[in-house]
């Protein structure tokens, strides 16, 4: 009974955020941070359509929207078309971990989404590796720096969550 009193409280704060970020793109419509994050509430609150419509605006003014593409694709069940996008993003440069990481964790492709970033926990500063925390979907579980970090911080952190428009499975 409590999961799914946690689950509705979720989908209640998913929502509400995607209305805000609506809310604020009538205000702001061009502002680049809003949209992407606008488009990301839209998706944790699976309102697809919305989405998509989003998308079209974002991929008229910017360039750069790989990430979001991933996402809207995602959630739209073209995996193919996200795999494509993830190549892509190999090909390009080595700067993209962030998105490259999203994309794999989107793919449902975990051990190698760990296995792009380990080097981080490989050189025992624990503190570079702690800006992934922002990420609710990321665990630390595989980053022993990391955990004693957050252990001797006594640091209380929640589960990592399931991304509810993750792509299909193969």
């Amino acid at each position: 009974m409590r999961f799914f009193a946690e689950l509705k409280r979720r989908n209640v704060y998913r929502a509400a955020a995607a209305d805000y970020g609506l809310a604020a793109l009538d205000r702001w419509p061009n502002d680049a941070g809003i949209s992407y994050q606008t488009h990301r509430s839209l998706l944790w609150a699976m309102r697809i359509d919305e989405a998509a419509a989003l998308l079209a605006r974002i991929r008229q003014a910017a360039s750069g929207t790989e990430l979001i593409q991933a996402r809207q694709a995602c959630a739209e069940g073209r995996r193919d078309d996200v795999l494509q996008l993830l190549k892509e993003l190999r090909s390009a440069d080595n700067r993209h971990i962030a998105e490259k990481w999203l994309i794999l964790m989107m793919l449902g492709e975990k051990q190698a989404a760990t296995d792009l970033i380990h080097f981080i926990d490989s050189n025992g500063v624990a503190f570079q590796l702690a800006s992934w925390l922002i990420y609710h979907t990321f665990d630390p579980a595989p980053f022993p720096s990391l955990v004693q970090m957050l252990e001797r911080e006594n640091v209380q952190r929640p589960p990592a969550v399931e991304i509810p428009f993750a792509c299909p499975a193969e």
